[in-house]
């Protein structure tokens, strides 16, 4: 099944997991709001936003899409190197109360004039919506007063009605957000650095699969996995997780990262694009009535673990296609 939850209900719940786990073990230490801003590989050290230098043994990137720790290996990591790419477009967020006409658990897209609403449930039966455009200017209408902002949206979308107040506030705190796409050759530095890469840090796709969530998981499940079967090796004080599991988790991840980036070309973008929607509508019918019939690819994404490699193989003509 599909299971949505907003970001912050995730990073508040597993937040407070390792508070309740590793708390009390003298192993975990959380400090909220002080971010890495630069890496020394060489040095294996750190320096934070408040100004801290810290020194570590192994250096782990799961700092999103921004990655400084995928930054500092491009800079400085032999071997490395990664594609970033910003696609068109960009958007804001807010957080409200669900409209009395929509569904509170369920997802809702509505498309504007010039305007894009993306709505997910919260746990807390709030919305969390994505205000979207095509192009880096603003919708004019933004410039307006707050009240004629409400309106316009109101207009153009009667079924979700006029943004609370709280809602636009939101808005206006906000600098645009733009979604990017990261491919990297490796998610490893062996060369002495210990950085290791994960989630949107080492394989984003800028959402538009809704896969962040799905494969950062993966990458944690995969990393779990080999360190389970690493024990005797991560046995001395000095061992080093990069060194013991960097290759293997490497080998295994960046194929899946890659194959995600493929499947981000999907509709073909030639005249190709309306045959591949009718296969794909075709497939959804028969995978319904006839068992063994692979589903679309969506539905393979959403509702299945079947991997990202896996995918693109059974659809190795079309990807083909839309990478030309």
């Amino acid at each position: 099944p599909t299971l949505l939850i907003a970001r912050s209900d995730l990073v508040s719940a597993l937040a407070d997991d390792l508070e309740e786990r590793y708390g009390a073990s003298g192993r975990l230490s959380l400090d909220w709001g002080n971010g890495i801003t630069s890496v020394d590989l060489a040095g294996r050290e750190c320096l934070t936003s408040n100004g801290q230098r810290i020194q570590y043994r192994d250096l782990i990137g799961a700092d999103g899409v921004n990655s400084v720790v995928r930054s500092a290996m491009a800079g400085q990591a032999e071997g490395f190197e990664n594609d970033v790419v910003d696609l068109p477009g960009k958007f804001k967020v807010w957080v409200m109360d669900c409209p009395p006409a929509m569904d509170s658990r369920a997802v809702n897209l509505m498309e504007g004039d010039g305007f894009t609403l993306f709505s997910i449930p919260r746990a807390d039966g709030r919305i969390c919506t994505i205000f979207s455009w095509k192009g880096d200017e603003e919708p004019a209408f933004l410039a307006e007063p707050d009240d004629a902002i409400m309106d316009r949206i109101a207009a153009a979308l009667p079924k979700y009605g006029r943004p609370s107040p709280e809602a636009i506030g939101q808005l206006r705190a906000q600098r645009p957000s733009k979604a990017t796409t990261i491919r990297a050759n490796t998610y490893c530095d062996l060369s002495g650095g210990r950085a290791l890469l994960l989630g949107d840090a080492a394989h984003s796709t800028g959402g538009t699969l809704g896969q962040g969530c799905n494969s950062a998981l993966a990458d944690v499940v995969t990393l779990d996995r080999i360190l389970a079967q690493r024990v005797e090796d991560l046995a001395s004080s000095a061992s080093s997780i990069v060194e013991v599991a960097g290759r293997e988790f490497s080998a295994l991840q960046q194929p899946e990262g890659l194959a995600l980036w493929k499947l981000l070309q999907l509709p073909p973008k030639s005249g190709l694009r309306i045959p591949y929607l009718a296969s794909q509508a075709v497939s959804g019918l028969l995978s319904r009535l006839l068992p063994g019939m692979n589903p679309p690819v969506q539905n393979l994404l959403s509702e299945t673990t079947t991997p990202y490699t896996e995918i693109v193989e059974q659809n190795r003509g079309w990807v083909a296609a839309g990478l030309e």
